[in-house]
């Protein structure tokens, strides 16, 4: 069963807002506090130097160079970019953000060399790198993120192997892949993470058998195949038009 791209799964709490598909995940955290029309990101920057905001939320292009400006930062504790020219150089700005807890970057093709520079944010519990280009090597840094329950990840270097990194993480509740090439192999890894809550896969080469038994294994499971509910999911519903990405 090949599958064509969506973009779905994101982030609970704050992070919520951009990420899951009208699912029932939704249901399961509350709804964030709506954010007010977006200050420039030099405004946000100062917000948060000065101690009025934690949060930084921006929709116009960020580059490496705008990057620079968050080191230091200690009051930071979520950063979403919509649009990024961002590269592995750039992310070494991040390094140093030890309470940073959320991080959304569209537009950074992450290596194994940037994710490098995220492994020491012992703090992070949600991680959206929907256009990454990592090894299964270079994955294992997320090893050294104790506390992550959300990890939404596009990579299509990615093997079967990865996924037994990511069962490896202690508190995982909420995964997404988007064109990983994962077979059932890959999701027989998945069998043990009992924290893992709600699975989304695009663009996987998985089978009908491969799934079944991955369900047997976690009956519980939310999963989503190419955007549709799989049809033994327990929490399987229907969508309302338009959904959130």
């Amino acid at each position: 069963m090949r599958g064509t791209n969506w973009i779905g799964l994101l982030v609970i709490g704050s992070f919520a807002t951009c990420c899951l598909a009208g699912c029932a995940t939704d249901q399961q955290v509350p709804a964030p506090e709506p954010i007010a029309a977006k200050a420039s990101w030099q405004q946000q920057v100062a917000d948060v130097v000065r101690g009025q905001s934690d949060t930084i939320h921006v929709d116009s292009l960020v580059t490496d160079r705008d990057l620079d400006a968050l080191r230091g930062l200690a009051g930071l504790r979520e950063l979403r970019i919509e649009e990024g020219r961002i590269s592995d150089a750039g992310l070494a700005a991040l390094a140093e953000l030890e309470g940073l807890q959320r991080l959304k970057l569209r537009g950074a093709e992450v290596t194994d060399r940037g994710l490098e520079s995220l492994r020491g944010l012992s703090q992070l519990t949600h991680l959206n790198l929907p256009q990454a280009n990592l090894t299964d090597e270079g994955l294992r840094n997320l090893e050294q993120l104790p506390r992550l329950e959300l990890l939404r990840l596009g990579s299509p270097q990615l093997t079967d192997d990865s996924l037994a990194t990511i069962a490896r993480l202690p508190a995982l509740r909420f995964l997404h892949l988007i064109d990983v090439p994962v077979t059932d192999r890959g999701l027989e890894h998945l069998h043990g993470l009992t924290t893992l809550e709600s699975l989304y896969l695009d663009g996987a080469q998985v089978t009908d058998e491969g799934v079944l038994r991955l369900l047997e294994a976690r009956p519980g499971l939310h999963l989503h195949l190419d955007q549709q509910h799989h049809d033994r999911d327990p929490n399987r519903h229907e969508h309302g038009p338009g959904g959130r990405s």
